[in-house]
């Protein structure tokens, strides 16, 4: 098989890049690689961006991996095309059967921004060209057999049994901080990185504006007066409800509030910002006071207004742009995303 020589030479091999990215042409070539090694997993599954610290064999076709490594994920949500831009451009090995035309673009956005621990890709091997299959059968539309099915289909259940379980689940704002801070601090200690103390502070910061009442009000919505509820800040919800927020988005908030922050560095505002992968360049308008806030670890933050102007940001986010370049940028954005999205499962 084309894939085991490097395989084994990565497994082997503790000081090579995290990821192995196989550029496969079909699942059949999927399965055959995860027989060889228990660490496959597929690029379409959206579980392996949330352990950034893993030494995994991510598996995609051409059009699956190139896409997220140029920030147009094919079949992703928009929300995490910066996710799978960050981790498939940094501390990753390629390995493709033939040259890809679009690895050329790729070398070139390396070259001209550079990346942290990117290691080039190891091209070789012949394979049978393979034609694509037809999309569209001639006979397909003579036939339909949805009426037998609609006949056959079970009755409605009115009345669905009861599931038991724990009520709701609340969680403090404090809490939540804390938790991400901890996981943080777990993924850096496995990553050599100089980032650890601006990712720590913005994993302290990042959901500091839920404590906004528009946000404390959507998400006490239902509850009745409640004065040892209200007294405290809540982060999350559980079971989830939508939250009814009239505009207000609490990440580019938060972003803007540790822009102005005398404390707060630029770049930890831009993780803050970024948290949900909504925000990066371009914002609107925002001039907000956020409450006295409990942020965890013997940390409160004072009473605080504050005005953010969209031309004094695009100013921000381009000189961090040309400090650190887009990879290193999604890189930390990333490791920040899956400590909160680990935090968030607790």
């Amino acid at each position: 098989m084309f894939w085991e020589e490097y395989i084994h030479r990565w497994s082997r091999d503790r000081l090579q890049p995290r990821r192995l990215v196989c550029v496969i042409d079909d699942e059949k070539e999927h399965e055959l690689i995860r027989a060889s090694n228990s660490s496959v997993i597929s690029v379409t599954d959206s579980g392996w961006v949330a352990s950034p610290e893993r030494r995994v064999i991510i598996t995609g076709t051409h059009d699956q991996l190139f896409s997220r490594a140029m920030n147009r994920g094919y079949g992703v949500r928009q929300p995490r095309w910066s996710m799978h831009f960050g981790l498939l451009n940094n501390d990753s090995m390629w390995i493709m059967k033939r040259p890809e035309p679009l690895w050329n673009g790729l070398e070139k956005l390396h070259k001209k921004y550079g990346a942290y621990r990117v290691a080039s890709n190891i091209s070789g091997g012949r394979i049978r060209s393979i034609p694509i299959r037809r999309l569209f059968d001639s006979d397909s539309g003579s036939y339909t057999d949805i009426e037998e099915f609609m006949q056959e289909r079970p009755p409605p259940i009115i009345n669905p049994p009861r599931v038991s379980g724990t009520g709701e689940v609340w969680v403090s704002l404090a809490d939540h901080l804390s938790q991400t801070v901890s996981i943080i601090t777990g993924i850096c200690s496995q990553i050599p990185l100089g980032f650890t103390p601006e990712l720590a502070r913005a994993a302290r910061y990042h959901d500091w504006a839920k404590s906004h009442p528009a946000f404390q009000g959507a998400l006490l919505a239902g509850i009745a007066e409640d004065a040892e509820m209200r007294r405290t800040h809540w982060a999350k919800r559980r079971p989830r409800i939508k939250l009814v927020l009239n505009r207000y988005f609490h990440d580019l908030v938060g972003g803007c509030a540790m822009a102005c922050s005398a404390t707060g560095s630029h770049l930890e505002a831009y993780l803050v910002m970024t948290h949900h992968g909504k925000y990066h360049c371009r914002i609107p308008r925002v001039s907000e006071k956020l409450p006295e806030t409990p942020l965890g670890g013997d940390i409160t933050e004072k009473e605080t207004s504050f005005e953010m102007d969209p031309k004094r940001w695009a100013r921000i986010s381009g000189s961090l742009y040309d400090h650190h370049g887009p990879f290193v940028l999604a890189y930390l954005e990333s490791l920040l995303r899956a400590a909160d999205i680990r935090a968030s499962a607790v």
